[in-house]
């Protein structure tokens, strides 16, 4: 989540996390209105199109959001609020919350 606020502000473009599933997640750049550019993408498989990088979630780790999208905004700010949940292989989690200000923390 810092990363992709740091991103935004430096780049002075929205910036937006999307989770696809419990292990895959990109974030993408909003290159002109409504169309999105991936950045990052932690997931393996093969795709199409270029990506800066790609970054792997170690095996048995799962995360799931009560949405799919958070977006950051050149001032780094955030909509919406959201949580995302990272859970390890042993079953112990951690909520990561997203406030509207853009800043992150654990819980």
């Amino acid at each position: 989540m810092a990363r992709a606020r740091i991103l935004s502000v430096s780049r002075n473009e929205d910036i937006r996390v999307v989770v696809s599933d419990t292990s895959t997640y990109e974030i993408q750049s909003e290159t002109s209105p409504e169309t999105w550019t991936t950045l990052v993408r932690n997931t393996q498989a093969d795709v199409a199109d270029q990506v800066d990088e790609e970054f792997f979630l170690p095996a048995g780790f799962v995360f799931s959001t009560d949405g799919s999208v958070i977006e950051f905004h050149s001032r780094g700010n955030a909509t919406p609020i959201a949580t995302l949940k990272l859970t390890n292989p042993n079953g112990n989690s951690r909520d990561i919350v997203v406030e509207l200000s853009g800043r992150s923390f654990t819980q």
